[in-house]
Parts: C-alpha cells; structure tokens; sequence
C-alpha cells in the first residue's frame, strides 16, 4: 500500500463513497424496473461499439510503441488503483485547455488527453491525471456495475425533464464521482501535494502550483464562504483540493466532514431523492410529537394528519425534539421555514381548540429552533396579532398542563 509523503498515513482502499451506494439501493428499491434496463449488457455493447469508432474519428491513438512513457505511467497508475483492464491512450484536439477524460467500455479503459499534458505536467501529476480518469473505470465496474446502472439511470431521468430531487440527486452523483476519482490520483501519485499539483494545473493553466498555498486559499474561502458547491459536474477546485486534504487525513469522520463540504446546508427546492426521505420521516416524526396530546388528536387534526401520510396512524415519537434539532441542523433556511409552516397548518385545522394549538406548537417549535419564524408564520398567515401570540407563549405551560390535566381526569 502506497504511503503519503504528507504524514506517511496509509492511503485506504478505493472505495465507492457512501452517497454512490445510498443513491443506488434507492434506485434499486424504487424504480427497478428503469434499474434493469439500464444494466443490460446488449446497452453496453452497443455503447462500446459506437465509442470505438467515435474516437477513432476525432483523435491520435498514442501507440505504446511510440508512447513508452506515458503507457508506463498509466500502467502504474492502473496498479495503484486496483484496475485490471486493457489500456488505450488517445490524443484530442488541442485547444488550449489541459483535460483529460476517459471513455468508458466493459473490460476497455480508454484515457483521452487533450492539450500539451506530457509536456506541462511532472512525473507524479501525470500518475495523478491518470488515476483520476481510470478511478472512473474502476468505479463503474465495482459492485457489479451497479454504480454505472445508476448513473446512466439518473441521466436518462434528468434528461426527460424528471422532479427536480431526481435531477439534484444526478448532480450530487456527478460531485461525489469527481471526489472518488481524485482519490484515485491521490493513491497513483502518493502525495497529496501531487494530486493538487495537477489539480489545479489542468483546472488553470498554470505552470507552478504551490500545494500548500492552495489548501490554505481554500480553507480561506470556506471560512469566507462556507461550504457547499454551486457546480453541475465538477466540484470547485478549492473543494477538490480540501476533499483530497480530509481524505488523506483519515480519521472516523472525514467521510461525513467531505460530504458536508460538497452539500452544505440545502435548501428545499434543491433536496435529492435521499433528503426529501429524510425529510418526509422528520415530518411525520413532528406530526407524532403533537398528536401525543389526546386533547389535540380531534377528527379535524387526525384527518389533516391523514392528508399528510394517507396510511398515518399515530405512534410514540422515534425521536425526541433535540434529535430532531439535530437533524434539521444539517438544511438551510427554507427548509426550517417549511418546517414553521407545517406546524401552522395544525395551528388553523380546528378552530375549537382556540388556543391551544398556538401553544402546543410553540412547545415543539422552541427545541427545534424555529419558534420566531412559527410566530411570524402565524401572524401572517392567520392574522392573530403578536400581543396574542406572545401572550399564549408566555402561558404555554400552563395550557398545555391544563389540557392534559383534563384528560387525565376524563380517562
């Protein structure tokens, strides 16, 4: 195993990353029927075939004959990342810009490289290159190809105008796969100074890249900025750059540091398939809390419940308030605003309770963080004055200790 000359850490084993695996049991799970036809082997062959003769149309096949150097490279970079496959290495129209990009076959890894690579980059950044483009390769084999099936699963949906979850789940899988691939040349090349050595040479052009000065850049930004990509395919530099950082680093939590760096905080117009579950689950987990109270669970309340989860049936709470702080901690603002509107619903489903909705939700809103943006919800949607909505707030307990005290005595 490979050591880093950063540390001398051990570089772990190249493995799909968590998101890659969640993203495909779901598929697997709920759309099956898509799952399997974009895992047919005849799909692929045709797709190989078309491939073959589309790079031989565009590009110089670099013949490893004439190219030594470069097939040794990719050979070796090939060995650090576990792949065992053919190699071809083909030359692309030169525009000016350093890439490189690998074109994918069953038992095939081809490796296009555009612009003047062998001459810009070092030894080691041309390991790194390459193990970044046959990481590809290895991830769309592992796991029996699932991992291809999903993403060619989620293009085609993305493609055909799908819910905007399916599309920033496709998104998400295209960040997390440049992330698993730049791990591929941090194992080729040994050195994380390397891997963002050709990192940002290819991204800028630039000759001389301090490594170092780099990952300090991108710490600033993300003290700056905080994290989260705005990109499509291809996370930010500075990102990639911290990504390979934590991920040399190791330790328990780098997996979910990494993750948080990519995602941020999202918002809920921009939840994938995964978060609008979790989300779905923290909703139905606030609906138990307040339907516990016997006094609240009227026709009316269990009847709204109902249009929420048609097959709700109410339960004891899985989870405690401060657990559900903690999970909502992980989204941005509008979805802690969706979170102070669905209590609100509850709040006007049953006038005969008069206040004590108010005063139920406000309980449960206040661990959760979003007490003043329920209030303010209240206040706008259903024009009760803030004196009064102050007013239950500060004789909450005494309602709600009230309401059950009658229950208890009807029981």
């Amino acid at each position: 195993m490979l050591e880093l000359r950063t540390g001398g850490t051990p570089l772990p084993v190249l493995e799909p990353l968590p998101y890659h695996l969640a993203v495909r049991d779901h598929l697997r799970e709920h759309a099956a029927a898509l799952f399997q036809r974009f895992g047919s082997d005849e799909l692929s062959a045709t797709h190989a075939e078309e491939l073959d003769l589309a790079l031989l149309k565009s590009t110089y096949r670099l013949e490893p004959q004439s190219h030594p150097g470069l097939h040794e490279l990719a050979r070796a970079a090939a060995r650090s990342v576990g792949l065992d496959a053919e190699l071809e290495l083909y030359q692309g129209s030169d525009e000016g810009a350093l890439n490189a990009a690998l074109y994918f076959a069953p038992g095939k890894a081809r490796v296009v490289l555009y612009g003047p690579l062998e001459e810009r980059l070092e030894e080691d950044e041309l390991r790194a290159l390459f193990g970044h483009e046959l990481a590809h390769h290895l991830l769309w084999t592992t796991e029996r190809g699932e991992l291809l099936t999903t993403t060619r699963a989620l293009s085609a949906l993305e493609g055909a105008g799908a819910a905007s979850s399916v599309v920033a789940t496709a998104r998400a899988l295209r960040l997390a796969t440049e992330i698993f691939a730049d791990r591929g040349a941090l194992l080729a090349s040994g050195d994380v100074g390397a891997a963002v050595r050709c990192l940002v040479k290819t991204r800028t052009g630039t000759s001389e890249v301090d490594p170092d000065a780099f990952l300090a850049q991108a710490d600033e930004v993300l003290e700056r900025a905080g994290a989260g990509s705005d990109e499509t395919s291809h996370p930010e530099t500075y990102l990639r750059a911290k990504a390979l950082s934590l991920h040399a680093r190791g330790g328990g939590g780098a997996e979910a540091e990494i993750a948080r760096l990519l995602e941020g905080k999202p918002e809920l117009d921009g939840l994938d398939l995964m978060r609008r579950l979790e989300l779905t689950e923290i909703s139905r987990d606030l609906v138990d809390h307040l339907l516990a109270a016997d006094w609240f669970r009227t026709p009316a309340v269990v009847g709204h419940a109902r249009l929420l989860f048609d097959d709700y049936e109410v339960r004891t709470p899985p989870r405690t308030p401060p657990e559900l702080a903690e999970a909502l901690g992980a989204y941005g603002p509008t979805v802690l605003d969706y979170v102070a509107y669905l209590l609100v619903d509850f709040v006007a489903v049953d006038p005969s309770l008069e206040e004590l909705p108010i005063a139920l939700t406000q309980w449960l809103a206040e661990p959760l963080g979003v007490r003043a943006r329920l209030e303010a919800a209240i206040n706008k949607e259903l024009k009760i004055t803030k004196r009064t909505i102050a007013s239950v707030n500060a004789r909450r307990e005494s309602l709600l200790a009230a309401a059950s005290a009658r229950d208890e005595a009807r029981a």
